[in-house]
């Protein structure tokens, strides 16, 4: 068996596994180029992590079997050598060009994941990120790619450490049994991430797509396949029928899976098991030299596909923020050819003369070591720096920025609306905050707890104001966008103002379809526990309720109409008047990134009234016909009767897409009086 473990590698790159790099790389650059034409592209990465798990236990196990242990240093300096000068390289030139050219709403993320990817965390950022109702919206970074890099960077640090501990284990006399063991335990491993894979993807399916513990079978199957003998293929019928069966299977996953399958789930198993068949039936491939063309550009780009991922994904981004979201054809031919270009140059003057090294053990693999993980604080160290500074630059702005809201100036923000002739000069001016800072200009709610996560139960009650009245606000993040307007207005009107909001959950006995298992699960409890909470709490004068149009989604109209109905009527039963705030209108989904490159023409990066609405407020819907429910609009205080605005009075009106900022927000006081003092 051991004999078979080091022929996987003994004589340098097989000329099949290259032509399934080719293929892994072409998947996934199709795919991100043009995603609509082949919609499974995205399984190369899985095709690239099985690989590296066959080449890589393969060598593993093959020095266990000859020596009794892993020489860690020397492995690691070979993975390091190979591996990070590249992408270091990627890193710093990403950073360069992130200042030159994309807009400043861009740097903070960009930088933040920037150094993520440099210490190979990249991943589990993500994994963060997709459950963070803050950055789950966030546009993909030009380093967003690196994720699958840090998950293989991880189990290079992982799996030769399992494996040494193995051999400490097992005494020499029976070294004859160490790599059955290994493989025993890596099968164990494999299995337990297949099953972790399979119900973390059902009930978690962002976190899970980008967690290494779901993806760690892949490797593990990889791995088991480097233990695999071909005796039983030695007929070139049999290789070919295997080959022939993997390379379907391939195939079909392009087409079979899409980025709607839930995914890595049990679905990854068809592109998993395909390699492994290919890699399995070893297929005969001409030498390079004497093969037809065809064959020799693809293990050419499979010897470069390293470098082709690195470069591929930052060269598409900086082209859209350059040209905008639809690039023709020509232009992608031309981004291709310069992806080719950058790819020769670092797999010719970066990848190979390092690679080339041999590396020794003891001191000059430890000197390796060591020099890459001072690399790596290098470059890490400065990005997160850059991050940090950003924010705290952004911070300090937002903070002035609230305090000429609190001033009330009557051309500044929304009631500039109102006064068009008077307050022409303040479009010349500034934006405030600045599109750089508006995405982090959000109420304090998301950071002193007051506003619940998508995941959690607990109906937590927060208080604006001191006086004799009791209001409650209820609902999802957009009724958080709210409490700035309400905390304005509460001592003028008298209003002690309870708010219980939660991301991303109405509040409804209807059953909601959107988000994944976990989600919509404490969602239920939460509504469940808030209307225990109502019904317990003091009857309340108002209750003002708003939710997104299109975060919460129903089975039907009908339903979600007679679920906020259900909901309202104890409250009006105990004497309360409800008033539902109709949804604010949408913003351009690059509205930020427009309003940093044209400042001073904002309405270049508005919507028309009649797109700003793309699904019905069923909320507001629910209203009509009813006794002691009422609906309040804002509509025109961020319209007018062509155009919604994503810039009002020198303020910016969005944080993103469909969220106020704080600063905007407040200036709707006047609003929010005008439109109540009348129910009063």
């Amino acid at each position: 068996m051991s004999r078979h473990l080091a022929a996987t590698t003994r004589h340098g790159p097989r000329s099949d596994i290259q032509l399934l790099r080719a293929f892994a790389v072409a998947a996934v650059v199709v795919y991100h180029f043009w995603p609509t034409r082949l919609a499974g592209g995205f399984i190369g990465v899985d095709v690239f992590f099985v690989i590296s798990g066959y080449l890589i236990c393969g060598q593993l196990l093959a020095e266990l079997g000859r020596t009794g242990s892993i020489a860690l240093l020397p492995f690691w300096a070979r993975r390091a050598k190979r591996l990070l000068p590249a992408a270091c390289t990627v890193i710093l030139v990403t950073a360069g060009a992130t200042l030159v050219f994309l807009p400043r709403p861009q740097w903070v993320e960009t930088f933040r994941q920037l150094a993520a990817s440099a210490i190979y965390l990249q991943n589990w950022l993500l994994a963060r990120d997709s459950v963070d109702y803050l950055a789950a919206e966030n546009d993909p970074t030009a380093v967003q790619h690196f994720w699958s890099l840090s998950v293989e960077e991880q189990f290079y640090i992982a799996v030769p450490v399992i494996l040494l501990v193995l051999a400490s284990l097992v005494r020499s006399k029976r070294r004859a049994r160490m790599v059955p063991l290994a493989l025993g335990v890596l099968a164990a491993i494999s299995l337990a991430s297949f099953a972790y894979s399979a119900m973390a993807t059902a009930a978690t399916p962002g976190p899970a797509y980008f967690s290494t513990l779901t993806r760690a079978w892949e490797f593990g199957a990889g791995g088991l396949a480097a233990a695999v003998t071909t005796s039983w293929l030695r007929a070139a019928r049999s290789r070919i029928a295997v080959t022939g069966l993997g390379l379907a299977g391939l195939v079909a996953s392009l087409v079979l899976i899409t980025p709607e399958s839930p995914f890595p789930g049990t679905i990854a198993a068809l592109p998993v098991v395909a390699t492994v068949l290919v890699l399995v039936a070893r297929p005969i491939v001409s030498d390079p030299s004497r093969s037809s063309a065809l064959l020799r550009a693809g293990t050419a780009i499979g010897d470069r596909s390293y470098s082709i991922y690195l470069w591929h994904w930052p060269v598409l981004i900086f082209a859209h923020s350059a040209l905008g979201e639809e690039i023709n054809w020509s232009v992608k031919l031309l981004l291709l050819v310069g992806i080719a270009v950058l790819a020769e140059f670092s797999f010719r003057f970066v990848e190979n003369p390092l690679r080339r090294r041999r590396v020794s053990t003891g001191r000059g693999a430890m000197t390796i070591v060591a020099s890459a993980l001072a690399l790596t604080l290098v470059v890490a160290v400065p990005l997160q720096t850059t991050a940090l500074g950003l924010q705290q630059a952004n911070a300090s702005e937002l903070r002035a920025a609230q305090d000429r809201a609190a001033a009330q100036d009557r051309c500044f923000g929304a009631p500039a609306l109102q006064h068009p002739s008077d307050c022409a000069d303040e479009n010349g001016h500034d934006l405030t905050p600045s599109p750089a800072a508006a995405a982090d200009d959000l109420p304090a709610a998301y950071a002193n707890g007051c506003h619940a996560p998508t995941t959690g139960s607990d109906a937590r009650v927060c208080h604006l104001g001191d006086g004799p009245r009791r209001v409650a606000l209820i609902g999802d993040s957009h009724a958080v966008s709210w409490q700035p307007t309400f905390a304005a207005v509460a001592d003028e009107l008298g209003w002690t103002v309870d708010t219980y909001t939660k991301a991303a959950c109405p509040l409804t006995t209807a059953t909601t379809t959107n988000g994944d298992a976990e989600v919509r699960a404490s969602c239920s409890d939460w509504r469940i526990a808030m209307r225990e909470k109502l019904a317990a709490a003091a009857p309340y004068d108002f209750v003002f309720m708003t939710a997104s149009t299109t975060a919460a989604r129903f089975h039907d109209t009908a339903s979600a109409v007679d679920g906020y109905r259900a909901v309202w009527a104890p409250l009006v039963e105990r004497g309360a008047e409800i008033v539902v705030i109709r949804d604010v209108p949408r913003a351009p989904s690059d509205a930020l990134d427009c309003l940093a490159r044209t400042p001073q023409t904002p309405s270049a990066c508005s919507l028309p009234r009649d797109s700003a609405f793309p699904s019905p407020d069923l909320l507001a819907e629910a209203a009509g016909g009813q006794q002691h429910v009422r609906v309040i609009d804002f509509t025109d205080a961020i319209c007018d009767s062509g155009w919604c605005y994503t810039a009002i009075g020198g303020v910016t009106v969005f944080r993103d897409e469909h969220h106020l900022t704080e600063t905007f927000a407040r200036t709707l006081a006047p609003e929010l009086l005008q439109r109540i003092r009348p129910l009063t």
